[in-house]
């Protein structure tokens, strides 16, 4: 995954039933997000990072670091 997202941190999202999302636009209903902030950080440049702790039941998965935040 990346350095800042490890298997650890997922096994505790499990565990919790949360995670932060970090997205380079501010965190919205279907707006993509990715659970590392090195990766957000390399979508915005030099731009804000805005992050947010949701359910896992409120992200849709679409591999690894890309997820859609679906909060139905």
């Amino acid at each position: 995954m990346t350095p800042d997202f490890t298997k650890d941190m997922v096994q505790r999202a499990l565990d919790e039933g949360e995670i932060t999302v970090y997205s380079s636009y501010p965190i919205k209903n279907w707006y993509w997000v990715t659970p590392s902030k090195m990766e957000a950080q390399a979508y915005a440049w030099w731009g804000k990072v805005y992050s947010k702790t949701v359910k896992l039941d409120d992200v849709a998965w679409v591999d690894e670091l890309q997820w859609q935040y679906a909060k139905i």
